[in-house]
């Protein structure tokens, strides 16, 4: 965590590729910045490709469990309102 922006978080999100990170900022309905971890081309989606589908889905679920309003993506457009909740409502209930 970088506590001097207010709490910034680096969260691996492995799948995509194994090192890959979200960041979570709380602050301000918090943001998340989803990288390559999720899509947003045609609404909230898996990434085109992952090197794990498994290690993907449980990366999804993990976000899914962070308390957010924004999320940008690697690919496509930002989800400005309710982000967390759409997370939440897909891959809030794949196993962990």
């Amino acid at each position: 965590m970088l506590p001097m922006v207010g709490g910034l978080r680096a969260i691996h999100v492995p799948g995509h590729c194994a090192g890959q990170i979200a960041l979570h900022w709380p602050r301000h309905g918090g943001l998340l910045f989803a990288a390559d971890a999720a899509a947003s081309f045609f609404g909230l989606a898996m990434s085109p490709a992952y090197e794990d589908l498994d290690s993907g889905r449980r990366s999804l679920t993990r976000l899914a469990g962070e308390a957010f309003e924004t999320a940008v993506f690697g690919h496509g457009k930002p989800l400005k309102n309710g982000a967390g909740a759409r997370f939440k409502r897909k891959w809030g209930t794949l196993s962990k």
